[in-house]
C-alpha cells in the first residue's frame, strides 16, 4: 500500500514511519511548514528566540534525515498562511473571547487530514499515517469508523482527534495505537534513526515556551491590534457575589480551575460571563462549583449518528463536569 506519513521530525512519526516501512509499504513523507519563524514574535526579553519544540526549522532537517535513512520520497508542505488563518488566530479570538480553545484539533482536521491528505491523494496514497497514540477501527454494523483511545493510556491522544470526520477517519492510520511509549523507542533504536532519543514536544507548536496569555499579547503587538487585549476585572458566583479578581480573560480563560482565599476553600471552574474584547470596559468571569453544568461546544459525533435539534444539526452538548476530589 502506498502511504503517505505525516513527519514531525519527532521519534513518535519516525517510529511510524520505521514500523510502516518494515512491513513493506511504500511511503512518502511529509512535513508541514506551519509557523512563520522569521516574523520574531516568539523572543525572550533579551530578544532571542525563544526554543521551539516542535514544527521549527531543526525539525523538518530532522524529518529529512529519517525519512534518507529509511528511503523514501520527502517533501515539506508551506501552509504558514493556512496555519494562521485555521489555527493561530481562532486560538487568539478564542482566548480573547474568554474561552479555553485546542489549537491541536483543528491542526489534525483542517491542515493535517485535509491539505495535506489532498497532497497525498494527487501522489496516489491511498491512507494517512501519523504518530498518534490512538487507534480508527471500522464498524461493519454501525457503517462508520470508529475512534478509539490508545492502548498506553498515558500517552493517548485520540482527544485531538474528534474533530476528524468519516472521511478522514476511513483514511487515516495509527500505526502507534497498540504500542507502548517505550516500544516506540525501541523501533527507532533498532532502525538507526537520529530521532530515538529526541526529548518529546507537549507544547502547543507556536507558543514554546508554554506561556499563552504574553504569547496573546506578542501577537496582537506585532498585528497592530494591542487594543484588543483585554482588561482584567472581577470573578462572581452564580449569587453575583465578587470572590477573586484575574487580570485578564487570557490569562483565565473558560475551564480554568482555582481556589479562592475564602473559608470553605471550594475548587471552582470558570465560564465566561462577559469578556469584551477591547480595553473598553472589564470582563467579568463566574466560578461553578465543579459540580455544575457545562455547555461544550462543536463537539463531534464519531461512534453514533450526530444528534438533530429543531431539525438542524447539533454543534453543543451539555455535560455534568465530575465532583473534583484531592
Amino acid at each position: 500500500m502506498k502511504i503517505a506519513v505525516a513527519m514531525s521530525g519527532g521519534v513518535d512519526s519516525s517510529a511510524a514511519a520505521a514500523l510502516l516501512k518494515e512491513q513493506g509499504h511504500e511511503l512518502v513523507g511529509f512535513t508541514m511548514q506551519l509557523w512563520n519563524q522569521r516574523r520574531n514574535i516568539n523572543l525572550d526579553e533579551n530578544g532571542d528566540p525563544l526554543p521551539s519544540r516542535c514544527c521549527s526549522l531543526d525539525d523538518v532537517y530532522d524529518a529529512r534525515r529519517v525519512a534518507e535513512k529509511l528511503g523514501f520520497p520527502f517533501y515539506v508542505l508551506n501552509l504558514e498562511d493556512d496555519f494562521e488563518r485555521s489555527v493561530v488566530e481562532p486560538f487568539v479570538q478564542s482566548y480573547l473571547s474568554g474561552e479555553t480553545p485546542i489549537p491541536c484539533v483543528a491542526c489534525n482536521s483542517r491542515l493535517k487530514f485535509a491539505s495535506l491528505d489532498r497532497m497525498a491523494m494527487s501522489l496516489g496514497c491511498e491512507k494517512v499515517a501519523t504518530g498518534h497514540f490512538a487507534r480508527v477501527e471500522y464498524d461493519a454494523a454501525a457503517d462508520r469508523y470508529r475512534l478509539f483511545r490508545g492502548k498506553n493510556h498515558w500517552k493517548d491522544q485520540s482527544y485531538f482527534l474528534w474533530e476528524l470526520n468519516q472521511e478522514q477517519l476511513s483514511r487515516s492510520l495509527f500505526p502507534l495505537g497498540e504500542m507502548l511509549k517505550s516500544d516506540v523507542r525501541d523501533i527507532a533504536r533498532e532502525a538507526d534513526l537520529y530521532t530515538a532519543e529526541k526529548q518529546e514536544s507537549q507544547e502547543i507548536c507556536f507558543v514554546p515556551d508554554g506561556k499563552y496569555s504574553e504569547f496573546i499579547d506578542r501577537y496582537l503587538e506585532h498585528e497592530g491590534r494591542s487594543s484588543e487585549m483585554p482588561e482584567g476585572g472581577a470573578i462572581v458566583n452564580t449569587a453575583g457575589e465578587t470572590v477573586g479578581a484575574h487580570s485578564g480573560s487570557t490569562a483565565t480563560p473558560s475551564g480554568s480551575v482555582a481556589a479562592w482565599a475564602s473559608p470553605m476553600k471550594n475548587h471552582f471552574t470558570l465560564c465566561r460571563s462577559n469578556v469584551p474584547k477591547t480595553r473598553s470596559s472589564s470582563a467579568r468571569l463566574m466560578s461553578l462549583r465543579r459540580s455544575s453544568l457545562l455547555r461544550a461546544v462543536l463537539t463531534g459525533w464519531l461512534s453514533t449518528n450526530p444528534l438533530y435539534r429543531f431539525g438542524r444539526r447539533s454543534r453543543s452538548a451539555i455535560v455534568t463536569t465530575p465532583q473534583w476530589r484531592p
